[in-house]
């Protein structure tokens, strides 16, 4: 039996000069839309959609437009593409705001973009993950049909370490060495079609697009980076001259660098949040203590320099491993983890603990090497069920 053909619509802005073409196959909807130059004071409602169009909820997709001239000129005021975002809600009400809060409303704005979304939650998964697969490799890997359960491939990338050759201490010409990386991809979905698990191993050439958080029935998120080896890799304490001699880079490759978008506290239902092995440095979203089913936060082997208090409200929270970082201080608010059973923080720049970690009556396992600590407070004497504990005291 033959597919249904899509269905078309076409139609211009209502309050600009700007149009759209929408295709719809299945429960799938492409959109192109485009304006040459439209002022836009913001935010602004460009069109409605029609019913058999509109989205489940409230969806919005990150793009960028170039600021022009009345004429569709460019304007050398702003010569670098300019963020913003599509709100497509649930009435069909598809309106236009600024990521940030840029002094151009009475400029004008020229795009002409292709963005996708479903008519049902399962379809608006898919199209997110069409998303992915578009920021983050370039073809159909998350989004394959059908489903593959992992996908790994080999791909040739570019690092600044790999051109300098150390045994001649001279920069190798671009075609003596071509490095590759492996890289591994799965997405796991539950009996309603809706993603439940994603896992992404492998050098990154950007960085989390804010659309993850419209993954609503996710549980497990690992996006592992392998920008560094194991912990002698350079984001260690430089004043630490023990651990400054030991520095090498065995396997670098591009990794997150952040942001981490704050639409990841969306996912209430998040179990697992993995970002192990990329170049974080933060700031680490207030957000995410919005997360009170998640149980296991791993951030450890990144350049992270503080954490949010909001960190101490996750409730369910049992594993935070920080190991690896340029942390000075552990927040006493995490002495509120009372499920926490397990606390990684070695190998930063902790110079004190919190007098509140004594109220973790849960732990069993600290380490905290690898740091300068000089005195360790009383009231981690009466943690009861603490099996291990690493301290690198140093007085």
């Amino acid at each position: 039996m033959a597919a249904n053909p899509p269905q078309w619509h076409t139609g211009v802005y209502a309050q600009t000069s700007g149009q759209y073409l929408l295709k719809r196959r299945g429960d799938l909807v492409s959109a192109v839309l485009a304006t040459r130059a439209a002022p836009l004071p913001l935010p602004a409602t460009l069109f409605t959609l029609p019913p058999a169009y509109r989205p489940p909820f409230l969806l919005w997709r990150d793009v960028a437009g170039r600021v022009v001239q009345a004429d569709g000129s460019p304007d050398p005021a702003f010569p670098e593409p300019y963020p913003f975002r599509l709100w497509i809600l649930p009435d069909g009400t598809v309106r236009q705001h600024w990521q940030a809060a840029p002094a151009i409303d009475e400029r004008y704005l020229a795009y002409e973009m292709n963005v996708t979304w479903g008519t049902t939650p399962a379809a608006n998964d898919h199209a997110v993950l069409a998303l992915l697969d578009e920021h983050w490799f370039g073809t159909a890997v998350l989004s394959a049909m059908p489903p593959k359960e992992e996908h790994r491939w080999q791909v040739p990338y570019h690092h600044p370490y790999w051109d300098w050759d150390f045994g001649r201490k001279e920069r190798r010409k671009p075609d003596d060495w071509t490095p590759i990386a492996r890289m591994t991809a799965r997405a796991t979905f539950n009996d309603r079609g809706r993603v439940a698990e994603l896992y992404l191993s492998g050098p990154f050439f950007a960085d989390m697009p804010s659309e993850l958080g419209q993954l609503g029935h996710l549980e497990h998120l690992t996006l592992i980076g392998r920008y560094y080896s194991d912990y002698e890799s350079g984001i260690f304490p430089k004043h630490d001259t023990s651990i400054h001699n030991q520095i090498y880079y065995h396997t670098p490759g591009p990794g997150l660098t952040g942001p981490i978008p704050p639409e990841l506290g969306l996912l209430t239902r998040l179990q697992t949040l993995s970002l192990t092995d990329n170049g974080l440095r933060g700031p680490i979203p207030p957000e995410l203590g919005q997360l009170s089913n998640l149980t296991y936060l791993f951030l450890h082997r990144n350049h992270l320099v503080a954490l949010p208090p909001e960190l101490g409200q996750l409730s369910s929270l049992q594993w935070l491993n920080l190991t690896g970082n340029q942390l000075p201080e552990l927040l006493p608010e995490l002495g509120q983890l009372q499920r926490l059973h397990s606390l990684f923080a070695g190998y930063n720049w902790l110079t004190s603990l919190p007098p509140e970690l004594g109220q973790l009556q849960a732990l069993t396992n600290l380490i905290l090497n690898n740091n300068s600590i000089a005195t360790v407070p009383p009231e981690l004497g009466t943690l009861a069920e603490l099996e291990s504990g690493e301290f690198n005291v140093t007085v």
